[in-house]
């Protein structure tokens, strides 16, 4: 029986619910907000040596020896003038209220005004040269990749390296003493000279049927992508770039890639292409060796079974566990192949980093390549993806399929970003990193996650496995978050049956629409005082398309016969909805490009771009009229999990919750149904919810609120 619902009374929060078994007497007790529970604290360096790095991630492993390892490449920070500068800019330039709006700058123009001066820059870069080490910036000028030998690396950060277990049994390297570079030295900081294997996770979850999933097609007419092509409105001249989680398969003169081939199967038409972008440093004679190579490529299926020391660690990341064993990412052909089919005349850049001397310790991966490090590739790697996003601004729209609880990426109280993602006043790292995007004109998608209201779950989060906690970077404000619908279709792409917000109520399984209000982002201005906004900080999701795994789309992989054959098969996600939605928003650039009236409003380099497209979205939402013929609200479905369990043999020796299915999976059978932690409800009397945000766009009718043709 479907479980039932309650309202939390002690939660000021009217969209927030419970749910209880109804049979078996068993019940949860309900999580409280992030907010009301204490965040377990990050302990702070024993003695600041005025370099940021994550100390307190060191003192909670345990030491297991000095490390040994050839090579090492990481990231350091350099002080930027304006930051706070930076990210007021990045709301003016996308308000439509602002003078600022759409007078888009360039990565030089970003360094100039917010960045580091050029001074800085050299001065940093000529410090690890006296060392031997290589240094490899970006144009923006915000952090240099830095990489040299054991020595060099020890010499210059004026500590020892070691090898380190973490609580959760993954290895990983660190300074055994606090790190610091010479009086003077314009660095402030690195967010991973503790060099940890996990950081986000993927977001696609693989149905349990047998089923090919839905076409392209059925996509393009469900969300009416037909009636955007048929106005003439199909991608073309606009870039949409990808940030890389892994390998993908492209074309080349021998072998067909896996997008190509996508086409091919569904007979999609148009000149889409797919070309992998390497992360590089802006300017090699400056930075000279940047460290960075080519991605190796794309090998036949294959099981290294992982690092042998952090069991899980996905292959694809490392290629190195087996030099003939290099698969491809399904995340990332997910990604590549929604954007390409549905934007059918964009260029879809893939960006993936690639770096050979990255995370070699002999207790990491045993043994070290002679005078070599490991190789580290996509997931690992993607400040310096992003960083080359920014560095090269060629891409118009950019998609995310990653993220982590924002507990876990943000700084506790009193430290900084780096080496943490951001602080608690919502500043840092990957914030800034956000602002610059948006201040180049790119509009950002980044799916919410799959653990609906719960995630961190993720991990878990130490202390806050059941209460509510949304995904990082989807609840940053200059992106706009993307949620999960439960899509029935029939043949045709009609839609037929309601659209429901994703949940375990719609899957054989756990996961669901990530969504929620953040921890830490206050509330954006373009939020602020609308129908379904709750509290006073950032609601997630902004918009969402197909995601539950039961409605999933089809993935294609090792389509060229020099792979052995193709497998054909069906993916759910809200890894799903961000490339459709990027996608979707291709053809509305596009539009403007096209509009004069459109267009005449930007400046710069690229004065047709959009920017962050949340102040767009919820402008749309804010007149019935337009909102009634551009969205479809989400009236069904809440995104409540199944209470996690760290020991499948809990103090009450209790199967009914334990263990609780990762996103996925199936449970085993239990006595009853395993009651559920709180979640929200779509909103049945229509508007947003913390479920699926605003609800689905329809192309044709999105391009008209935005351009006006």
């Amino acid at each position: 029986m479907r479980p039932s619902l309650r309202m939390l009374g002690s939660l000021a929060v009217a969209g927030l619910i419970s749910t209880s078994a109804c049979s078996g007497g068993g019940s949860s007790t309900p999580a409280a907000p992030i907010g009301s529970l204490h965040i377990p604290s990050k302990a702070a360096p024993a003695a600041s040596s005025g370099f940021a790095y994550d100390a307190g991630f060191i003192q909670k492993g345990q030491l297991i020896g000095p490390a040994s390892f050839g090579r090492l490449g990481l990231d350091v920070a350099l002080p930027m003038r304006d930051a706070r500068g930076l990210a007021a800019f990045a709301v003016a330039v996308s308000d439509p209220k602002s003078a600022s709006y759409r007078h888009f700058l360039t990565p030089e123009q970003i360094a100039d005004r917010f960045g580091a001066s050029a001074a800085d820059q050299a001065a940093a870069i000529s410090y690890f040269h006296k060392y031997g080490i290589w240094a490899s910036g970006w144009k923006q000028r915000m952090l240099l990749h830095v990489g040299g030998s054991q020595s060099q690396l020890e010499a210059a950060f004026h500590t020892k390296f070691g090898t380190y277990r973490s609580q959760t049994g993954e290895t990983f390297l660190a300074p055994m003493s606090a790190p610091s570079v010479g009086a003077g030295v314009p660095v402030v900081g690195s967010p991973n000279i503790v060099f940890r294997p996990k950081r986000f996770t993927r977001q696609f979850v693989p149905a349990t049927g047998n089923g090919a999933g839905y076409s392209p097609q059925q996509i393009a007419a469900a969300f009416d992508y037909n009636g955007a092509y048929a106005a003439g409105f199909t991608g073309s001249g606009v870039t949409i770039g990808i940030v890389g989680t892994g390998p993908i398969s492209v074309t080349t003169s021998t072998k067909i890639g896996d997008s190509d081939a996508y086409k091919e199967l569904y007979h999609v038409g148009g000149s889409s292409t797919v070309s992998i972008v390497a992360t590089t440093g802006s300017d090699p004679v400056v930075n000279g060796n940047s460290g960075f190579a080519s991605p190796p490529p794309v090998t036949a299926p294959c099981n290294t079974q992982g690092d042998p020391a952090n069991p899980g660690f996905d292959p694809s990341d490392d290629p190195s566990l087996n030099p003939l064993c290099n698969p491809e990412d399904g995340e990332a052909q997910l990604d590549t192949e929604q954007a390409a089919s549905l934007a059918k005349d964009a260029t879809v850049q893939f960006y993936l980093a690639f770096n050979p001397n990255d995370g070699c310790s002999a207790g990491n991966a045993s043994p070290c390549p002679a005078g070599a490090g490991i190789p580290e590739q996509g997931l690992l790697e993607t400040d310096e993806e992003l960083q080359t996003v920014i560095d090269h601004n060629s891409a118009d729209v950019v998609s995310l399929s990653f993220g982590g609880p924002e507990p876990g990426e943000a700084a506790p109280a009193g430290e900084s970003s780096p080496p943490f993602e951001f602080t608690s006043d919502g500043s840092g790292l990957d914030p800034t990193e956000f602002a610059m995007m948006v201040s180049l004109g790119m509009s950002v998608f980044v799916s919410s996650g799959d653990v609906g209201a719960e995630a961190c779950q993720e991990g878990p989060i130490e202390g806050l496995a059941n209460a509510v906690c949304v995904e990082y970077p989807a609840s940053d404000p200059s992106v706009a978050g993307v949620g999960g619908t439960t899509t029935p279709l029939n043949a045709a792409g009609q839609i037929a049956g309601p659209i429901a917000g994703w949940g375990v109520q719609t899957f054989a399984g756990s996961g669901g629409s990530g969504g929620g209000v953040s921890a830490y982002f206050t509330q954006p201005s373009y939020q602020s005082g609308l129908p379904g906004i709750l509290g006073a900080n950032r609601n997630v999701p902004d918009l969402s398309l197909d995601g539950d795994p039961g409605t999933g789309v089809a993935l294609l992989e090792y389509a060229d016969p020099s792979f052995g054959g193709p497998t054909l098969s069906e993916i759910g996600g809200t890894s799903v909805a961000a490339p459709e939605s990027a996608a979707m928003w291709a053809l509305v650039v596009q539009a403007c490009k096209q509009t004069t009236s459109c267009s005449s409003k930007g400046s710069g380099m690229y004065p047709y771009r959009l920017g962050n497209p949340d102040p767009l979205l919820y402008g749309i939402y804010q007149s019935a009229k337009t909102y009634g013929e551009t969205f479809l609200p989400v009236l069904y479905g809440n995104n409540a999990q199944s209470d996690y369990c760290y020991d499948p043999t809990n103090a009450a020796n209790d199967p009914v919750d334990c263990p609780t299915p990762m996103p996925g999976s199936t449970a085993s059978p239990t006595p009853s149904t395993p009651p559920l932690d709180p979640g929200y409800n779509a909103n049945p009397l229509g508007g947003y919810n913390q479920v699926t945000g605003l609800g689905v766009p329809f192309a044709r009718s999105l391009i008209r609120a935005v351009v006006g043709i």
